[in-house]
């Protein structure tokens, strides 16, 4: 299985931790998928300091950012999806024609569309992603600051041009936070670590991308999409939309008071139980 994950694992986490996601894919035993990572390059930083979990093979990365802080560019995200599906297929332990993905989050979206494009995956699961970048960055703020980030997302196209590089905003002028997210910032942490700087062509990716687009094109491989119902940082009218996209065969499970992300917490058993249950039928 590959695992992606969104903004939250982008800072380096105390030494011996696990990461985030890794143990909670171990309960039940040995009949569980092994793991490989996805990680962007800042990410990658991490896992030298991380336990390994004794599911997870590896972690994968694309080395073409390096020393591009928090880069986050759908493209090539799903560019190292492809890759790392390649680099798990390689693996003496690992049968190539039995790969599935999961992603949460940021990687929600991006297993959506990899998923699409790769027919060498079997079962995509997304959880809390998103189906469409500029109504999400659209519905989450008040219309004049959706249009003075545009304005600002413009600019910095042109200093891009100009300069080969992008200005770095705080990650709240992008991800605009919620209470409910606020709480887990302020209680530190790899989740809090979304408290960091985001460079602004993040933000003009993002309102490019439109995973939804191309959902229908994930079957006939089965698709599940997980939401919350206190999803007030993506909202799950964005899963529903994705959802509703995709062809069969397909499954929609909103889940009932949890936010964004206490599907990493919480919520997380529930979602791995019902990714493990698609993955075992799409894998017979």
């Amino acid at each position: 299985m590959l695992m992606l994950h969104g903004v939250e694992c982008l800072d380096p986490v105390p030494s011996g931790q696990d990461h985030l996601g890794t143990r909670t894919f171990e309960h039940g035993g040995s009949h569980l998928p092994r793991i490989v990572h996805v990680l962007d390059h800042e990410q990658a930083e991490s896992v030298k300091l991380m336990r390994p979990s004794a599911r997870t093979l590896g972690w994968f990365w694309g080395l073409s950012r390096e020393g591009q802080k928090n880069r986050l560019i759908s493209r090539e995200r799903d560019e190292d999806i492809i890759n790392a599906t390649t680099f798990l297929g390689m693996q003496p332990e690992v049968d190539a024609n039995r790969i599935v993905l999961f992603g949460i989050s940021y990687g929600g979206a991006n297993v959506v569309s990899t998923g699409a494009a790769d027919p060498r995956t079997k079962a995509v699961v997304s959880v809390v992603g998103f189906g469409d970048g500029d109504r999400w960055m659209r519905n989450s703020r008040r219309l004049w600051e959706y249009w003075a980030l545009r304005k600002h997302v413009e600019k910095d196209r042109e200093r891009r041009v100009l300069t080969g590089t992008s200005e770095y905003v705080d990650a709240y002028e992008i991800l605009v936070p919620t209470p409910a997210e606020e709480k887990v910032y302020s209680g530190g942490g790899q989740i809090a670590s979304l408290k960091s700087e985001l460079p602004l062509e993040t933000a003009d990716d993002i309102m490019s991308y439109k995973p939804e687009a191309v959902v229908a094109q994930i079957a006939p491989r089965p698709l599940l999409i997980i939401g919350a119902e206190l999803d007030y940082l993506t909202g799950f009218e964005e899963c529903v939309s994705l959802y509703e996209k995709a062809h069969e065969p397909k499954q929609l499970h909103i889940l009932p008071g949890i936010s964004h992300y206490e599907t990493y917490t919480q919520g997380f058993d529930t979602v791995v139980r019902m990714s493990l249950n698609v993955f075992a039928q799409a894998l017979k």
